[in-house]
């Protein structure tokens, strides 16, 4: 049961972010993604947030959905399913966050989502 946990909040976690690709690629019309604010200077545009703070940002997030899918108890753990398992043998399941952030699937969503947002 507990792989069954950890492979779904994988899913989970890359569904999510493919979706939140699939809304860059194509914002709302009416509202958008993102407030940006352009003033003009001498010679040149400047916008408000810049495009690192923008990609420092939905990289943290990206980790933010890592960490809290990683952060969920895991049923290998809790203390009901103790009596089921060897006192000797030292239990120890899949690191979802290690197999999240090794994925190369993860890897390309989130290399497409940094590449939306530097062209």
């Amino acid at each position: 049961a507990d792989y069954m946990v950890v492979e779904s909040l994988l899913l989970l976690v890359m569904t999510q972010a493919d979706s939140f690709y699939q809304d860059l690629q194509k914002p709302s019309k009416k509202s958008g993604l993102f407030n940006v604010t352009l003033s003009m200077e001498r010679n040149k545009i400047c916008f408000t947030p810049e495009e690192p703070d923008v990609s420092g940002l939905l990289s943290a997030m990206l980790d933010a959905m890592v960490s809290c899918v990683n952060n969920v108890p895991r049923l290998l753990y809790m203390a009901a399913f103790k009596p089921h398992f060897d006192d000797k043998q030292r239990i120890t399941g899949p690191h979802l966050a290690d197999m999240i952030r090794t994925s190369s699937i993860y890897n390309l969503i989130c290399a497409k989502i940094e590449n939306v947002i530097s062209t």
